[in-house]
């Protein structure tokens, strides 16, 4: 701790506090907040509001500051440039830098504009930062701490399994996660897989591949649902579900998806420490705890992080059969096969990924047959989907997922490949119309964007440290080897239409974390080596780390997942305000999304379960089938908040219509 108070004491101090205040004013002027919507910088015109004209006063008053304070070091920092990078290597960096810095709008004008400021902000964080770390070096407690990561990383090529720091990670991010789920997510779900998600565990705990129907079927159903005879279903793969089924049956579903990211910390470790030692195995661990797009969907329902550690313990099984122990190879095509039964196509990415590794040339003799151990594992798992979708739809190759999209939308609007009719018409989620080279580009951008911003929340932008590794570091065989990957992801990904929204960042691309953590990892590593000063590259990453966990994590938190997409417990809290009983069955108008499904996950799967009963005004006449079916039930009719403006309101109450006016705020 002491050394810790003399760094903030010391002669970089103040810059520690301007980069600090440059991220706190760059977050305060975004316009992300809890709507699906891309993070933007606000237009010109309303930058003229009070509020604008502060946040971008003080960021211009802290430009002339680092600017003023930058001169002396701008020097030798060009002679540093011009002696590790070739003048290509320079203009591509910065092009990434530039381009990954906003995300792009329709309009090619209001697209520049924001770049320019966006990347301006970028620069002045970055610069603020470097100061830190330049006046920080030259004070002992700077040394101290440099030298500490050293003893830290421990810089042995062993590589040997886990350690004290990767548990501490592992830990950390467990409580992290859960202390997330809980006050920023209120354990809740808020998109609507989410809610696809826990009804398919809840009847799957159950034992039920399918839950019976209850009358008046559509006054029921949430999206993502599909009713067939006398059955309901989730359109998804069984994989991630019967992983949350366990926490079901446990009664701590909210904990199975922190414990997923507690694991992937673990596999990160051993994967890493396989191809790359254990120094820059540690280093990653590091990287990946204070990583807020890690920790973020380490909070949720979705199904990402179950995809990432079946990838992880794949990709761990090869690289120990690669020691010479094919039999691991059983292993990893078990792995593979589970993660296409969570998301089969991220399932293809990692067989062609782990297929083309077993494949490359190698010492041992023994693993000649290994890549048939791999496809026969990943085979005899993956198999699984077969039955599932043969007792649910009817044939093994049809997914739930296309029989759900082909209903509701036209046909081969949701298939893999290209053409003029991929695509629901989503305005500001799909760029245009069809899918072509054109959204590749455009998708491509907004994904990486999105990276840039969640994968550290650095206010220097997370991606500089790995476009200056891939671009002009020197690499070793491993490092192409998570370079290809990434890439192979990235072009799967790039076949189907949809970018995967702002819904937790770049979430199609979400495979390509561990990727990013090492290459990011390597950086540092290759920074430091020609830096000159090991402590400037220690105290730069460790002052923009410091940001995120201080400003960038809390912010998220509360302005965009914090009821984000209009979801939260309200409807549980209003049921017990109103005192609904078991034999209720309330009516809800409104939309769909956040309106009945916030009140739809309160219902049991059970038909013959009591309540209260959630419904839906699906359509006109909805009161009237849900009075004839369910005589024996109390009917309220109750408008959502997109309706009533203002929480849920009892507009028809069953026995006593003057408390028609009462109502809860959210």
């Amino acid at each position: 701790m002491g050394t810790i108070s003399a760094l903030l004491t010391g002669r970089g101090a103040v810059w520690l506090l301007v980069a600090l205040l440059v991220q706190a004013a760059a977050l305060l002027l975004a316009e992300a907040g809890p709507s699906v919507r891309y993070q933007h910088y606000p237009v010109y015109g309303d930058l003229i509001s009070i509020r604008g004209a502060v946040l971008i006063g003080v960021l211009g008053l802290q430009a002339i500051l680092v600017v003023l304070a930058f001169r002396r070091h701008l020097g030798p920092l060009v002679t540093w440039a011009r002696t590790v990078f070739r003048p290509w290597q320079l203009i591509l960096a910065f092009a990434v830098f530039v381009v990954t810095s906003s995300a792009p709008s329709r309009s090619l004008l209001q697209y520049a504009y924001e770049l320019v400021l966006a990347s301006g902000i970028q620069i002045l964080g970055l610069a603020a930062v470097l100061l830190f770390a330049s006046g920080s070096s030259k004070d002992s407690a700077g040394r101290r701490i440099s030298t500490g990561l050293d003893r830290l990383l421990n810089a042995s090529e062993g590589r040997g399994g886990l350690d004290r720091l990767t548990v501490l990670t592992a830990c950390w991010v467990v409580f992290t996660a859960t202390l997330l789920g809980r006050f920023s997510y209120e354990w809740y779900p808020h998109i609507p897989d989410e809610i696809a998600y826990i009804i398919q565990s809840r009847y799957m705990a159950l034992g039920w591949l399918t839950a019976p129907t209850v009358p008046v079927h559509d006054a029921f159903l949430p999206e993502m649902m599909i009713v067939s005879g006398d059955r309901w279903y989730s359109i998804f793969p069984p994989g991630w579900p019967a992983l949350l089924a366990i926490g079901q049956f446990l009664r701590v579903p909210m904990l199975v998806n922190p414990l997923l990211g507690g694991a992937c910390v673990v596999l990160t470790r051993l994967l890493i420490g396989e191809t790359h030692g254990r120094a820059t195995a540690r280093l990653s661990v590091l990287l990946l705890g204070a990583s807020p797009w890690f920790l973020f969907m380490a909070m949720s329902w979705m199904s990402h992080l179950a995809s990432l550690v079946f990838a992880l313990l794949a990709a761990y099984a090869v690289a120990r059969a690669r020691r010479g122990r094919a039999t691991w190879m059983v292993l990893a095509g078990s792995a593979v096969g589970a993660v296409s039964l969570v998301r089969p196509l991220e399932g293809i990415a990692v067989g062609l990924v782990l297929g083309t590794w077993s494949l490359w040339p190698h010492a041992s003799r023994r693993f000649r047959l290994a890549p048939l151990w791999l496809g026969f594992g990943a085979a005899a798992v993956g198999a699984l989907n077969l039955p599932y979708n043969q007792h649910l739809t009817g044939a093994p190759m049809r997914f739930p997922i296309t029989e759900y999209f082909e209903t509701h939308y036209p046909p081969g609007a949701n298939a893999l490949g290209f053409g003029p009719d991929r695509g629901f018409g989503w305005e500001g989620l799909d760029p245009y119309p069809g899918h072509g080279p054109l959204d590749i580009v455009v998708n491509s951008d907004l994904n990486s964007y999105a990276l840039n911003v969640e994968l550290f929340g650095w206010v220097s932008g997370s991606l500089l440290i790995l476009a200056l590794f891939i671009i002009a570091g020197r690499k070793r065989s491993g490092d192409w080897g998570y370079v290809a990957a990434a890439v192979c992801v990235v072009a799967i990904q790039s076949v189907y239409w949809f970018s995967g929204g702002p819904d937790f960042g770049a979430r199609y691309w979400y495979l390509i974390i561990t990727p990013c953590i090492l290459l990011t990892a390597r950086g540092i590593e290759w920074l430091r080596e020609r830096s000159g000063s090991k402590e400037v590259v220690t105290l730069a990453v460790a002052a923009l780390m410091f940001g995120t966990l201080l400003l960038f994590i809390p912010w998220r938190a509360i302005d965009k997942y914090h009821e984000y997409r209009g979801m939260s417990p309200e409807p549980a809290r209003f049921t017990e305000a109103q005192g609904f009983g078991a034999n209720d069955l309330i009516l809800i108008t409104g939309e769909r999304h956040p309106d009945y499904h916030a009140a739809a996950i309160l219902n049991p799967v059970r038909p013959t379960a009591g309540g209260p009963w959630f419904a839906w005004e699906a359509r006109p006449g909805t009161k009237e089938r849900l009075e004839e079916a369910y005589p024996g039930r109390r009917l309220w009719v109750v408008d959502g908040p997109s309706t009533a403006g203002d929480g849920y309101v009892v507009v028809e109450h069953p026995i006593a219509p003057e408390r028609s006016e009462e109502r809860t705020s959210p």
